[in-house]
């Protein structure tokens, strides 16, 4: 199903609102489990702030509002309100409520809302506010920034701007990802294109697979990818369509990047890490120990669609494994015409990631879809599954503990 706009009169939300705040806030115990009331924070009501938005060649700022109407345990729906802008940069005076659907995640200190083609990572800073990464992958609205949302109404000052470093540069750096048929090497690009304070320009510059040789092509294809700084201007998020950056600076000369495609016709769905290096200085060789993941990997998760919870099993079933690199299959059930619910039918979806350098984390890409990881034992992971493309269900996201099949 795709995401559904609401037109809102811009004195309703806050209204409504209120009123189902003070409804759920009721009832709001019936839905919460014993072993989770204590431990998860009570989110209903309103988020606001402000966000920068990139148009082109200009940053727009716009008020940001995330709206939760509904909690059950860890499982969130709400709105994300905003105000659309035209070509010339106006902010409307309506405002659009796009429905969100996701999950705390299990230790209560953050969690993912998404959307079709976009989602909220957030963190809380304390019981008042919390910081969003906001990742937009769609082909006409990529976008990408860093804001802090606040327990209150009316939209507060923007905080201070970071004095983030200059990344003036070519930024490289070789890599391997997995490919259909195996491991590909090549050399990853950022090329700084403009900076304001936070706020990037950068060309991706890459080579597409040769059909005919299935090795990265000698022509570059660059596309824009936009973006900024986190508050603490260490890290940050920039997006293209269908895919999503994620960077960590290291030191004045080199950056983390966590890549994660999940759409194109260009390149499948894959994901992989790499540490780029200002103006093409190549990074060391290291040596890392990397876990073995191969195996079925199963769990089961509750997670919510707008009909409400929905409860499944979750597997991943990993096939191969070369270093850091991993092919894997999503295996899952898809929600049965009559029932509502996860039916008899197993759908097998590729997934090709990585885990990151340090070796306890990771992540998996699938066609319209991801999953991270983090390893808590050898037979044990933590996984957050994010849905970006409506297919036989809602964009959403959940978290779940998979255990290694013995």
């Amino acid at each position: 199903m795709s995401a559904r706009h609401v037109r809102l009169v811009a004195w309703r939300p806050m209204l409504g609102t209120s009123i189902l705040s003070l409804i759920w806030a009721a009832v709001g115990g019936l839905w919460r489990t014993p072993a989770t009331a204590a431990e998860l924070p009570f989110m209903l009501g309103s988020w606001e702030g402000r966000a920068v938005e990139i148009h082109g060649d200009r940053p727009v700022p716009c008020p940001l509002r995330i709206e939760i109407i509904r909690q059950e345990g860890a499982l969130l729906w709400g709105y994300d309100v905003w105000r659309p802008t035209d070509p010339t940069g106006a902010v409307s005076t309506d405002f659009l409520g796009i429905h969100l659907l996701g999950s705390l995640n299990p230790d209560g200190t953050g969690g993912v809302l998404a959307k079709e083609d976009a989602f909220f990572s957030f963190r809380f800073l304390d019981p008042t506010r919390m910081e969003v990464e906001y990742v937009g992958i769609g082909k006409s609205a990529a976008r990408a920034f860093v804001a802090t949302l606040f327990r209150r109404g009316g939209t507060p000052e923007a905080p201070p701007i970071p004095v983030c470093p200059d990344m003036a540069g070519s930024w490289q750096g070789t890599y391997r990802y997995p490919a259909p048929e195996g491991a590909i090497t090549d050399v990853f690009r950022l090329d700084l294109v403009k900076q304001e304070a936070d706020i990037l320009w950068m060309d991706d510059v890459w080579h597409a697979l040769d059909p005919d040789g299935g090795k990265p092509s000698a022509n570059e294809t660059r596309d824009r990818v936009i973006g900024g700084f986190a508050p603490d201007a260490t890290r940050g998020v920039l997006a293209k369509p269908d895919a999503r950056f994620a960077f960590r600076k290291l030191d004045d000369h080199r950056m983390e990047v966590e890549f994660a495609r999940v759409g194109g016709s260009v390149e499948q769905a894959m994901a992989f890490y790499c540490v780029l290096r200002r103006d093409g200085e190549t990074a060391p060789a290291t040596e890392v120990e990397w876990p073995v993941l191969t195996g079925a990997w199963a769990g089961t998760a509750d997670y919510p669609q707008t009909d409400g919870v929905k409860t499944s099993p979750v597997q991943i079933e990993i096939s191969k494994q070369d270093g850091p690199l991993l092919w894997a299959e999503n295996v899952w059930h898809p929600l049965g015409a009559d029932s509502g619910q996860p039916g008899p039918l197993t759908v097998r979806e590729s997934l090709r990631g990585s885990l990151h350098p340090a070796a306890n984390s990771g992540v998996l890409a699938q066609a319209g879809a991801q999953f991270r990881f983090r390893i808590l034992s050898p037979d044990r992971l933590q996984v957050e599954f994010v849905r970006l493309r409506p297919g036989p269900e809602s964009p959403m996201a959940f978290y779940s503990l998979l255990e290694r099949a013995k």
